[in-house]
């Protein structure tokens, strides 16, 4: 019989640690840029030894935030998103609350991802945000579609998939949509009407 042969991990480089500083306060975080750099293009270009970040081995991130640099460790370490302890509890307001917690860590672990040019955590952040909306049977709040319309580029996919659930469900979100109308973008309330005008066949003369 054959031997099958040991799975094994790559190894990790333990020389190669880089110094992250995240956020006004500078919190460091020690990483590996074996493992990084395998994630990121902006850790690639940041570790290349032509660049002073990689002669200082020190990279500062000030407008990243901790909890969300935590989750992207976590990411580049094993592969999975953790995105902290929910509320405890199992009543609706508490489960409400887990919906909303999920979203807004999520927006910004996107937020990050993007910053670190990591179309693949990007493209998981979107799977779990969507995945969340379902489980929790919430769709994204107007804290969401706020932040993603005044923190990342225009037309990015979370964008994309905000504005569609609001498209396709106006009829029975039209009460939570009149009452938060003035903290939703103006941006996304033009989004919605041509989006919405396209998707009705109303779009084109």
């Amino acid at each position: 019989m054959a031997l099958e042969r040991p799975r094994t991990a790559p190894r990790i480089e333990y020389e190669d640690i880089f110094t992250v500083l995240i956020g006004d306060h500078e919190r460091a975080f020690a990483i590996h840029d074996s493992v990084v750099t395998k994630k990121s293009e902006f850790f690639r270009a940041a570790c290349n030894g032509k660049f002073k970040a990689a002669k200082e081995k020190t990279i500062r991130l000030p407008e990243a935030e901790i909890e969300s640099f935590r989750s992207y460790i976590q990411w580049c370490y094993n592969d999975t998103i953790s995105i902290g302890p929910a509320t405890s509890g199992s009543d609706e307001s508490l489960n409400i609350t887990r919906g909303a917690e999920e979203q807004r860590a999520l927006s910004r672990l996107y937020r990050l991802a993007s910053l670190f040019l990591d179309t693949t955590l990007q493209n998981k952040v979107i799977d779990t945000l969507r995945a969340s909306i379902r489980y929790h049977k919430q769709g994204p709040g107007v804290d969401l579609v706020a932040y993603a319309y005044n923190n990342l580029q225009p037309g990015c996919t979370m964008q994309r998939l905000v504005l569609a659930w609001y498209v396709y469900r106006q009829d029975s979100v039209a009460e939570y949509l009149g009452r938060h109308r003035e903290a939703f973008p103006e941006r996304f309330w033009s989004d919605l009407v041509l989006t919405t005008a396209k998707a009705r066949g109303m779009g084109e003369d």
